[in-house]
C-alpha cells in the first residue's frame, strides 16, 4: 500500500479521535434518546493545527490541520510568524522548514483566529543522537486508540512520512513531526491491551517501548433524560486493568451540567470491570456530547 493511500484510509477511520464515543440526545416531551456518532464522510472546515511540540532551528518539520471531528483537512492556507505562507497538501498535513532563530513559532489559519504555537530549540540539543537512530526520551505508557499521543527524543525526521511509527505491528499516522518530537495517532483496529510502540527511521534500529492501548467510553443510562433529574453515567475502561486517571469533559453545557466540574476529574476502579461513574443533571432538551479522555500525565 502506498504511502498516500494509507494515509487515507487512517483519516477517513480516525474520526472519534477528538470526541467520546457517547453522543445522545435529551429528548422533547414524549420523545425518545437517538445515538449519533457517525460523522460526516468528508472532513468539514479547520478547528485546529497539530504542530510538534518542540522544533528544531533550521530543520524539517510536519504540521497538519483537523476538523471538528478530528478529520484531516486538505487546501487549508497558513501563515507562519516567519512570514511564510503553507498550504496543507491532500493528506492534511504541510511540511516547513523550522526558522533558524530560536525562540516561538506562531502558525495559524489565514483568516481566522485558529492558532497553535511550539518552541524552536537550536540545532545542537537534536545534533548528537540523531546518527544513533531514535532514542526516545519519553512515550506514553497508557494511549487511546482514538486520540492522538506524543514522543519526543531524538533522531526522528521532521518530514512524517520518513517515520514508521507502530502499535502492536499497527502502522500509526504521524500527523505531526519534528527532529526531536512526534504527534501521531494509531490505527482504529490496533488490538486493545498491552503492546509494544515501535519508533524508528529508515536504515536504523527502532526504539521499543511498552504500552497498553485503550478504550473509554462514556455510557448513559438507558431510556430517556429527565430536565432536571440528576442521573448517573459510567466511564469505561477496556484494554487496561490498571486503574487511570481521567478527565470527562461537557461539551453542550447549555443541555447538560456536570455538577461536580467542567472538567471532571477521577480515577477509575482497575480490575476486570475498570470504571468510574459521575452524575450529570440534564438542563434541557437538545443534543449533548460527553466526552472521557485520559489525563495529560501519561
Amino acid at each position: 500500500m502506498s504511502a498516500m493511500r494509507s494515509i487515507s484510509v487512517l483519516s477517513r477511520r480516525l474520526t472519534l479521535s477528538l470526541f467520546a464515543a457517547c453522543i445522545a440526545c435529551v429528548p422533547s416531551a414524549g420523545g425518545r434518546a437517538a445515538a449519533q456518532n457517525r460523522p460526516a464522510s468528508t472532513a468539514g472546515v479547520p478547528r485546529s493545527i497539530v504542530l510538534p511540540k518542540e522544533l528544531v532551528s533550521g530543520a524539517p518539520a510536519t504540521l497538519s490541520v483537523l476538523d471538528a471531528a478530528g478529520r484531516l483537512v486538505p487546501g487549508v492556507v497558513l501563515e507562519t510568524t516567519s512570514g511564510e505562507k503553507l498550504r496543507t497538501d491532500a493528506t492534511g498535513r504541510a511540511e516547513f522548514t523550522a526558522p533558524v532563530a530560536p525562540g516561538k513559532l506562531v502558525v495559524h489559519v489565514e483568516g481566522q483566529m485558529i492558532a497553535a504555537s511550539a518552541p524552536v530549540v537550536p540545532a545542537s540539543d537534536s545534533e548528537a543522537g540523531a546518527s544513533l537512530g531514535v532514542q526516545l526520551a519519553s512515550s506514553p505508557h497508557v494511549l487511546e486508540v482514538r486520540n492522538r499521543f506524543g514522543l519526543a527524543g531524538t533522531g526522528f525526521r521532521g518530514i512524517a512520512d520518513e517515520n514508521h511509527i507502530t502499535i502492536g505491528g499497527k502502522q500509526a499516522l504521524v500527523l505531526a513531526a519534528s527532529p526531536t518530537s512526534i504527534v501521531a495517532l494509531p490505527d482504529p483496529d490496533t488490538p486493545l491491551g498491552a503492546a509494544v510502540l515501535s519508533a524508528g527511521v529508515a536504515n536504523q534500529s527502532p526504539a521499543l517501548a511498552a504500552v497498553a492501548v485503550v478504550t473509554l467510553e462514556a455510557i448513559g443510562p438507558q431510556g430517556a433524560l429527565r430536565v432536571g433529574q440528576k442521573t448517573t453515567f459510567t466511564v469505561r475502561v477496556r484494554g487496561t486493568t490498571e486503574p487511570l486517571r481521567i478527565e470527562v469533559s461537557d461539551l453542550s453545557p447549555a443541555i447538560l451540567q456536570l455538577p461536580d466540574g467542567n472538567p471532571l476529574r477521577m480515577t477509575t476502579s482497575g480490575g476486570a470491570m475498570n470504571e468510574a461513574k459521575f452524575e450529570v443533571v440534564p438542563l434541557a432538551a437538545g443534543k449533548y456530547s460527553v466526552r472521557a479522555h485520559l489525563a495529560e500525565s501519561y
